[in-house]
């Protein structure tokens, strides 16, 4: 997601617009139906494709002449949201959704702001299999020509361009002498001694050639130089600025440590992972007295995670890769949308391959030299990895202009480890589902339906949490019971025992009796609703009065104390 000061300049910059442009959209009004919505939706995505912008933009609370906030009631509740973004991808092509929805409060009035993905390259998207566009402000049919267009376009490979003078000696040497044993190692392993024994006598020059790292006739590419060119080279692949960024931050978020990293990037990868700390992570399985201990970090995982980033960078859009380093998770962001697809479909379908790459010569040298594996596999891989170590799944988050991946390195909820150990045949489909409930994220009406199915999870959207069933299971029936909230009779009665024992209580008396012994899936506020709601309930029932005034003189008496005798 946006942070609040990244969505705060978007908000900026699209209302100082001089006027709606073919991707952006702003509705004044508080509703509008979901098939002129659907429409829009085709429109924009159309619009931005064909406008070389990574997504167009549908903002309700602002005025579409005069760009002033006059704030929206549109779909006010997480519920309403949810259920729009669903039922817009059932009549999209291939049901692509909304990239995010944004609530945001401006002048204290409440904006909504609808990011709508670029059509893919060769696709144009059509809502109940019509296209439409936009002529200025105005909403239409998409035209023809400008469907013929939108799956003509090619993307550009930035990374197959020939970097105008360089030459093979700005490459480093040493890079060079890596890349070839990485070579000869997946040669060998993959029972090609033949080729593995040309590279290892061959010239740099051939080596190269035959890896398709340079051209066939020598020349340079830019994948060449980002993988290995020499740190001075960097200058040959101008406007763009080639860098990898590590930061290390501590327990209270603040910066201890930075380094910054150019070209060579098979060489500065290695050096990234010098300096992350793998510490180890001890826990301890259900029925044993034994902790078992394990590196924080599968290193596989994290090559994977910073090696994707590299790979499906938008170097055109001048970014940085960063890898942010804290006590608990790495975070790897890289710049540009998610390019192929959506993550789901790579995690719960190994052999799910993606239409297209983004850069796919540093695609090809980047699987040549043992980086990644170029049928992407690699987001389903990862998933996997971390359900074997039982800890929390990769966390993705993709944005219009970044995508972001967390890899954790400690165990969150202790249910959800020993469910992954005692049950290794779960439907990776309920892993994913339990993972965000342990996570606290928000679940899909698919998978409340399908966890409730299996009766796996208890409680009310948005506070579910792990049911006794599976709370049995994994011995966990001391923290299921703190999470399970007791019948009312039981406050009740800790009330009715307490006035009857004392006589009067001050409201922040019976707060002080109940608040530890409400659930703990409940946050400080509805803690004391809750206790609120009780007295109110014993009240109008005839068992408790307030003998003072409402707020700090209130004091809670019984009515009929000899009914307790």
């Amino acid at each position: 997601m946006l942070t609040d000061k990244e969505l705060k300049l978007k908000f900026d910059e699209l209302q100082n617009l001089s006027t709606e442009t073919e991707w952006v959209e702003f509705k004044p009004k508080s509703g509008i139906d979901l098939h002129n919505l659907g429409r829009y939706f085709s429109a924009l995505s159309n619009e931005a494709r064909l406008h070389n912008k990574e997504c167009g933009w549908i903002v309700f609370g602002v005025d579409d002449k005069t760009h002033q906030i006059v704030g929206t009631n549109y779909k006010d509740t997480p519920e309403s949201l949810d259920k729009l973004k669903l039922e817009i991808t059932q009549d999209t092509t291939n049901g692509i959704g909304f990239l995010a929805v944004y609530e945001v409060f401006e002048s204290n009035k409440r904006v909504l702001m609808f990011a709508v993905p670029s059509a893919p390259y060769g696709m144009p998207i059509a809502w109940k299999n019509k296209f439409y566009g936009r002529d200025g402000s105005s909403l239409g049919d998409l035209k023809q020509d400008e469907i013929d267009r939108i799956r003509d376009l090619k993307q550009k490979d930035w990374s197959s361009q020939i970097c105008g003078d360089a030459r093979v000696e700005h490459l480093d040497k040493g890079a060079i002498q890596l890349a070839r044993k990485n070579f000869i190692d997946k040669a060998r392993h993959e029972e090609s001694g033949e080729l593995a024994k040309m590279i290892s006598q061959c010239t740099d020059e051939t080596f190269l050639k035959k890896t398709c790292i340079i051209t066939p006739n020598g020349k340079v590419t830019r994948s060449a130089l980002l993988l290995l060119g020499m740190p001075e080279s960097a200058y040959f692949l101008n406007p763009a600025d080639p860098q990898l960024t590590w930061v290390l931050y501590d327990d209270s978020g603040n910066k201890r440590d930075y380094e910054h990293f150019g070209p060579p990037y098979l060489v500065s990868v290695e050096r990234i992972f010098q300096k992350i700390r793998n510490l180890k992570h001890r826990y301890l399985p259900p029925n044993t007295l034994f902790p078992t201990e394990i590196q924080q970090y599968d290193d596989w995982v994290l090559r994977e995670a910073l090696n994707n980033a590299i790979v499906h960078q938008n170097y055109e859009m001048n970014g940085r890769i960063v890898v942010k380093e804290y006590s608990d998770r790495i975070v790897f962001t890289n710049v540009g949308n998610f390019f192929s697809g959506d993550v789901e479909s790579f995690i719960l379908d190994p052999n799910h391959v993606p239409n297209s790459y983004r850069n796919p010569w540093l695609c090809t040298a980047m699987h040549t030299l043992k980086m990644i594996d170029k049928l992407g596999s690699g987001i389903a891989r990862m998933s996997e990895v971390q359900r074997r170590r039982f800890f929390p799944l990769p966390e993705w988050d993709i944005q219009p202009d970044r995508v972001s991946i967390t890899v954790y390195g400690k165990i969150l909820d202790k249910k959800f480890t020993n469910i992954l150990i005692e049950k290794t045949d779960l439907d990776l489909k309920i892993v994913l589902a339990l993972d965000r409930v342990q996570k606290r994220k928000p679940l899909s009406i698919e998978q409340i339906k399908l966890l409730k199915s299996k009766k796996l999870i208890e409680g009310r959207k948005p506070n579910f949490f792990i049911s006794e069933k599976i709370a049995q299971v994994s011995d966990s029936k001391v923290q299921y019971t703190k999470q399970k909230a007791f019948d009312d009779k039981y406050y009740e009665d800790l009330i009715l025992s307490f006035l009857k024992q004392h006589m009067k209580a001050t409201p922040e008396e019976l707060r002080d009796l109940l608040l530890n012994k409400l659930s703990d899936r409940l946050n400080e506020q509805q803690r004391r609703h809750k206790v609120r709601n009780v007295t109110q309930k014993m009240a109008k029932n005839g068992f408790i009065k307030n003998l003072g005034k409402h707020g700090k003189g209130a004091v809670w008496v019984l009515i009929r104390p000899n009914d307790l005798d």
